[in-house]
């Protein structure tokens, strides 16, 4: 009977671990869940070699995705720090060589057998094991609590805490102005922007560190969405102007066209009367006689 069994010091423990923790941390995609958990059953299937090689096309009829989503999740695993990946090959023999991360390092390989690792450690720990765990956990937790008191007793921000926060930063709130061109009035009108989109979306606290990173990165989306907007605004002003001139230019056009093609019958009429009044046409050698001034006129020009 195998005895092998997956236990908290096995790489595959340890790299579902790695996927958890990047869940929390990056918010992974379904997608990009789904090919990690699709690498570790194959990795573990071939007892955990170091890479596992493989086409985009093989990979992603695989996990039933798309080779453009299968780049999507890859890219998405590979940002958390929990892959490796890189290309080998050329023209139709290109593939990815995929390598995991975050394995366990204290497991020596021998261990490993190069399989599902045996277990170490016992599984079913006494209570008073768990005891000294519960003990040893509460001690790293005050730990953690004086070292934040000592850095200056920093905490978790609400929503309304960051607008004062942010600004009581005075050598961060002079360079952000001076870096995007803007007054201390305007980056406080655009924080307050900020937290009313915390507060829309649910957000219970920050840590100070994350309310400036996730404030520059929403202020410069931001702050491209809107100079998109205008740049389509202007281009749609200078084409509605383009489109006014070329409907004023074609108006003239067919002006002048009338006028020419009123001189031109103008000019047949004249030499006809002419001609009628050669003949005798008292009727002709009356109009043209009214109207001589009109006729000189023309002829001037």
């Amino acid at each position: 009977m195998n005895t092998y069994c997956k236990s908290y010091r096995s790489p595959y423990v340890a790299n579902v671990t790695a996927l958890f923790d990047a869940v929390l941390q990056s918010q992974l995609s379904h997608t990009a869940i789904h090919l990690y958990l699709m690498l570790v059953a194959t990795m573990n299937r071939q007892c955990w070699p170091d890479t596992i090689e493989m086409s985009d096309r093989v990979m992603a009829g695989q996990v039933g995705m798309t080779t453009r989503t299968l780049a999507a999740a890859r890219h998405d695993l590979i940002e958390a720090g929990i892959l490796v990946c890189h290309t080998a090959g050329a023209g139709c023999n290109t593939h990815c060589v995929y390598q995991l991360r975050q394995r366990d390092a204290r497991m020596p390989h021998a261990m490993m057998q190069k399989s599902i690792a045996q277990p170490t450690a016992p599984l079913n720990r006494t209570p008073h094991a768990l005891k000294t765990e519960n003990q040893d956990k509460e001690k790293e937790e005050k730990k953690k609590s004086l070292a934040l008191h000592e850095r200056g007793g920093e905490k978790e921000l609400t929503p309304d805490e960051v607008a004062p926060f942010l600004m009581g930063r005075t050598e961060w709130v002079a360079t952000f102005c001076r870096n995007n061109g803007i007054t201390p009035d305007q980056l406080r009108h655009r924080i307050g922007e900020f937290v009313r989109h915390l507060q829309n979306t649910a957000t219970v606290s920050k840590e100070p560190n994350d309310a400036l990173r996730h404030f520059a990165l929403w202020y410069e989306r931001i702050e491209l969405f809107r100079y998109l907007r205008n740049r389509q605004q202007e281009e749609a002003a200078q084409q509605r102007l383009a489109n006014e001139e070329e409907a004023r230019q074609a108006a003239l056009r067919h002006k002048e066209e009338l006028e020419r093609e009123s001189r031109e019958n103008f000019r047949k009429t004249l030499a006809e009367a002419r001609r009628r009044a050669a003949e005798g046409d008292p009727f002709s050698i009356k109009w043209l006689e009214e109207n001589k001034e009109l006729l000189d006129d023309e002829e001037n020009n």
